[in-house]
């Protein structure tokens, strides 16, 4: 079953469980309730063909029927081979899983790229590892890109971006006139 059926089928009404391999898996409102309920950890992944997040909980055989056993039934509980579905209540903290989607896509915004290059502490660390803590930021927030809402770039930002450029430049090129016998010892430092 794709995840785009499992969406599409997804109802306030009922929680469902989807077998995946060993685990089950429940996605949206049905990850939410289990969330809430028993504080599995969940994973949020965005999917570019929906443009849109999609939050999981996953859990075993054991956590399933512990899942059954607390959540309280609204109605007969439908069980198949890899799919389960068990009616609640009508869901009326709508807005309570939204707040809780939402956090999940506040995790790489500006704010925290900003005091990781902030807390990184250039002066204890080669042009090496500068580079690659730089590289790692960028694609950190290549990938916040994605998400709607979520660190645009401005043109207030560019010199800061230009300035760190010129840095590691300057850097590389320090270390390049270093003889070779202090550049892995001192150079590092």
């Amino acid at each position: 079953m794709t995840i785009k059926t499992i969406l599409s089928q997804e109802t306030p009404d009922a929680t469902e469980c989807y077998k995946h391999w060993i685990f089950w898996m429940t996605y949206e409102q049905s990850a939410y309730r289990i969330w809430q309920l028993k504080k599995y950890k969940s994973s949020y992944k965005y999917i570019k063909y929906f443009r849109q997040g999609v939050i999981s909980v996953g859990f075993t055989d054991i956590g399933l029927e512990d899942v059954m056993s607390s959540l309280p039934p609204c109605g007969k509980i439908i069980q198949e081979p890899g799919y389960v579905k068990i009616p609640v209540a009508e869901d009326r903290e709508c807005g309570d899983f939204i707040r809780w989607k939402e956090s999940f896509r506040e995790k790489n915004t500006g704010q925290v790229i900003e005091k990781r290059l902030l807390a990184f502490p250039l002066e204890k660390k080669s042009p090496m590892e500068a580079y690659v803590f730089f590289q790692k930021t960028t694609i950190r927030a290549d990938k916040a890109l994605f998400y709607p809402s979520i660190l645009y770039m401005t043109s207030t930002q560019l010199p800061a971006y230009k300035a760190g450029y010129d840095l590691l430049l300057d850097l590389y090129a320090l270390t390049k006139q270093m003889d070779r016998d202090y550049k892995f010892t001192l150079g590092k430092k």
